[in-house]
């Protein structure tokens, strides 16, 4: 699948579909093929699988299809990196002012979602929030606090439960492990946090709100914060990477949080219907900044696209090299 297909993910998915009981013998592969830039606001839809949808039913062979066997596979690894045999190797330089006109473009998105008079007023609206009023707490003193629980033993990819590991809170939810035990339930609403990382990780802090019950568990150094106090997105967004945790990482030592220092976190109360609209305005400005931040991803590549076509014109006419 094209880079695109699920926010925030710069580059190919690849989706796998295992016929169970029956070892696998022959690989059959497709390249989903987009003719358009995917994103936010022109996301991947059903019509885009109509070709695959009718070729999976007899595995049909085709430009963007193949067969590939089993032995062909690496078994070190098994890295199903795409390489469709039938794709010729085309070195296609588009020309500069394509590029540039393209660059433009995103460019003018970015502008148009940071000069909108909604964007700054939200903006300024948190900044004139009075938080000297609302009361000061810490987590331990408004939360329930759990440690997660051992899973390296119960891992099952048939399992229905998701295991909330540091990898998949660190993804925000992509990358998944399962259990067939729930050996610890986690609830709609509560935060998990990691507790442990490597020096200057990007992981140590890092929340994730469980949205649904049922369906996590939760493993050993993450914990669980449940709280009756808060609307949870704002404790979420309160928590999530919190300066308090981070300064417990000295850059060169793996950083393990204890449980008291995740309890001695300082917490905002403000009343509830504030809790509301700070959880409103933030999911509005996250929005516009995943799709700001979606959209300068696309200008490094069309920055490097541009550099190199410009660099080639020079040459670009001259047949005889």
């Amino acid at each position: 699948m094209p880079v695109g297909t699920f926010t925030g993910v710069g580059q190919k998915t690849v989706v796998l579909f295992f016929t169970k009981g029956k070892p696998t013998t022959k690989i059959w592969h497709y390249e989903l093929k987009i003719e358009r830039s995917l994103g936010k606001r022109t996301p991947i839809n059903e019509k885009d699988f109509i070709e695959f949808l009718n070729f999976q039913k007899d595995f049909k062979v085709s430009k963007n299809s193949w067969f590939s066997d089993i032995s062909e596979i690496n078994k070190n690894n098994y890295d199903l990196t795409l390489k469709n045999p039938n794709k010729k190797v085309e070195v296609n330089i588009r020309h500069s002012d394509e590029i540039l006109s393209e660059y433009k473009i995103v460019n003018s998105e970015n502008l148009d979602i940071l000069n909108k008079d909604n964007f700054a007023k939200q903006i300024d609206e948190l900044k004139l929030m009075n938080s000297e009023t609302w009361k000061r707490s810490t987590i331990g003193k408004s939360c329930e606090f759990f440690n997660g629980k051992a899973h390296e033993k119960a891992i099952d990819e048939n399992g229905d439960f998701i295991v909330v590991n540091s990898k998949f809170v660190s993804t925000n939810g992509r990358v998944k492990k399962y259990t067939v035990n729930q050996i610890f339930p986690l609830f709609e609403n509560d935060i998990v946090l990691v507790m442990s990382d490597v020096p200057n990780g990007k992981a140590l802090g890092k929340c994730f709100l469980i949205d649904e019950d049922d369906k996590y568990s939760l493993n050993q150094r993450i914990c669980a914060i449940r709280s009756e106090k808060f609307n949870a997105k704002y404790l979420y967004y309160q928590l999530n990477r919190n300066s308090h945790f981070l300064k417990f990482n000295n850059g060169e030592n793996q950083t393990n949080l204890r449980k008291g220092d995740i309890l001695d976190c300082p917490v905002l109360i403000p009343p509830i219907e504030i809790q509301n609209r700070i959880v409103e305005i933030l999911d509005n400005l996250k929005e516009d900044t995943d799709i700001i931040n979606e959209n300068i991803q696309k200008q490094k590549i069309l920055a490097n696209e541009l550099q190199f076509s410009v660099l080639e014109l020079p040459f670009k006419n001259n047949s005889n090299l």
